[in-house]
């Protein structure tokens, strides 16, 4: 994300208590939204927005079956996509036949995603990747989730790696980060 969003769009699907929401509003975004199925944790969110004086619009809502409106400069979508999916293992889902319905579903949120995200905008996924082997973690290829967004519409996606406040999640191969851009 840059260091300044000022004017910029912002949609956090999955907004939890609104952490990322925050953070962007902080540095210049509006109109900053955020989505989640937790009604709790959207009052929470709500109420710190308030208390920080930020303009910040929250909605409960289930992604993908309630598709949010507008488009948007970023879309971030934070461990969100593998809830829709039985196989939680997205290396398995993007590889193996016998998952062709999650392949299908996972398709689907990448075109939502797409149709949200604005002209030159970006939309930031981050996904966790479940292991049923460690030895698993050797084989994925991350490029396979790049070409799918591609397929989806974005003009180029590419994978950023994993959380640099968590090294595990690096040596694991784990909760990677991709940025699509359209």
């Amino acid at each position: 994300m840059p260091s300044n969003l000022q004017g910029k769009s912002v949609i956090d699907i999955g907004c939890s208590e609104g952490f990322f929401c925050r953070q962007c509003a902080k540095i210049g975004a509006g109109p900053v939204a955020g989505v989640d199925t937790s009604l709790s944790r959207l009052l929470c969110a709500s109420f710190i927005a308030l208390q920080e004086g930020l303009n910040i619009r929250y909605r409960m809502g289930v992604f993908p079956a309630q598709k949010p409106s507008g488009r948007y400069d970023y879309v971030l979508c934070l461990s969100v996509l593998h809830h829709s999916l039985v196989k939680k293992d997205v290396w398995k889902v993007l590889t193996l036949d016998e998952f062709a319905d999650d392949l299908r579903v996972l398709r689907d949120q990448f075109q939502i995603l797409r149709s949200l995200t604005a002209e030159k905008g970006r939309c930031v996924i981050e996904m966790p990747y479940e292991y049923d082997d460690p030895a698993e973690r050797q084989e994925v290829d991350f490029e396979r989730f790049n070409a799918e967004l591609k397929k989806a519409g974005f003009a180029r996606a590419h994978r950023v790696g994993s959380w640099e406040y968590k090294p595990k999640f690096q040596k694991q191969k784990d909760r990677i980060i991709y940025v699509a851009e359209a």
